[in-house]
């Protein structure tokens, strides 16, 4: 709670009154508090983030010292919002900060976003199915054959940015060395 100050104002100001008039002067503390906090992309429907783009923001708050470390994140989130962005290409758009429970109250209080706008590219959403391999390295033991092998699933369905999508032929998948001994 902010401190209360009296301070007396001489006699001399006032005619005849002969008493004394105390003026309360309210002091405030201002501080500064910081949360990162997650950042939501809202997208047109279809339509995929195709660039890396910030997972948080800083947001820095100032205002009175005790309402300030009274809120907590969940009292904000942070909004890029590219409906406004109905095609693919290249965009920057500002964070919004929203705020809730007490912090959507609270007279006095300032709040700003680090980085207050993103830069981000939108491609349309797009899937399809690619062959998965298995790649094999190294030689059987003497004496050993290799014969057959068999992948399951054979096929798996991908979805993602329609560039990227594009670019996959296959999945080669390197995480099986066979021993190759006879035991």
């Amino acid at each position: 709670m902010p401190a209360a100050v009296a301070q007396p104002v001489g006699e001399d100001h006032f005619t005849g009154s002969g008493a004394s008039l105390f003026v309360l002067l309210r002091v405030s503390t201002v501080d500064q508090r910081f949360f990162g906090v997650p950042l939501e992309f809202q997208l047109p429907a279809g339509y995929v983030l195709a660039s890396s783009a910030p997972q948080t923001v800083r947001l820095t708050l100032r205002g009175e010292q005790e309402l300030i470390f009274s809120l907590n994140k969940a009292d904000f989130a942070a909004v890029v919002d590219l409906h406004s962005f109905p095609r693919e290409g290249d965009y920057r758009a500002p964070v919004e900060v929203v705020t809730a429970g007490r912090a959507a109250v609270m007279q006095r209080l300032e709040v700003h976003s680090d980085p207050d706008a993103t830069t981000v590219s939108l491609e349309q959403s797009t899937e399809k199915s690619v062959p998965v391999q298995r790649l094999l390295s190294g030689e059987p033991t003497r004496g050993y054959e290799f014969t057959a092998f068999t992948v399951t699933p054979s096929e798996i369905q991908i979805e993602g940015p329609r560039s990227a999508v594009a670019a996959v032929e296959m999945l080669a998948h390197r995480g099986y060395r066979p021993a190759w001994s006879g035991r």
